[in-house]
C-alpha cells in the first residue's frame, strides 16, 4: 500500500490522533495547495473546488479539521 493511502487510512480510523504535518500531507497528496494564511492558520486550497480549508496549526490536530479534510477529498473523488 503507498505510503498516501496509508496516512489516510489511519486519519480515517483515528481522526482524534493525526498531527498538523500529516493533515498537510494528506491536503497535499491529493493535489491541494497549503498555505500560510495569518498566524498560526493555514489554507488548503484545490483548483477544482471553490472551497478553501482554513486550519490552525496545532498537534493533534481537533478531529473536525481531519474529518472535513476528509470529507472534501471524498466529494471531489480524488
Amino acid at each position: 500500500m503507498p505510503p498516501n493511502e496509508r496516512r489516510l487510512r489511519r486519519a480515517r480510523q483515528n481522526p482524534k490522533n493525526v498531527r498538523f504535518s500529516e493533515l498537510v500531507r494528506i491536503y497535499e497528496d491529493h493535489g491541494f495547495t497549503v498555505r500560510q494564511a495569518r498566524g498560526s492558520h493555514y489554507v488548503a486550497s484545490h483548483p477544482s473546488s471553490p472551497q478553501n480549508m482554513a486550519f490552525p496549526r496545532q498537534n493533534p490536530m481537533k478531529p473536525h479539521y481531519v474529518r472535513d479534510a476528509l470529507n472534501i477529498i471524498d466529494q471531489l473523488g480524488i
